[in-house]
């Protein structure tokens, strides 16, 4: 049986000093969240982490590589007897 989380990629664009906080990030947790002009509080399409950060500083932008949170379940080891 093979399973595999599933994966998000995402590009922002640096304002400022944001690349010095992007250039030292580490398995930064995730949460992208959507709302349909309705007053209720927004719905969360995805949960997860960053696994990667690419930096172009000439565009000044990173690129954010990552997976959801069923990847911390299935990379798991567990031992049978």
């Amino acid at each position: 049986i093979f399973a595999a989380a599933d994966s998000f990629q995402a590009v922002l664009h640096l304002r400022g000093e944001d690349a010095a906080l992007w250039a030292d990030t580490d398995a930064l947790p995730v949460r992208v969240t959507a709302r349909n002009d309705a007053p209720d509080a927004p719905v969360t399409i995805f949960d997860g982490r960053v696994d990667d950060v690419e930096m172009d500083f000439a565009k000044r932008q990173v690129r954010l590589f990552g997976r959801d949170r069923t990847a911390d379940l299935i990379e798991r080891r567990i031992t049978e007897k």
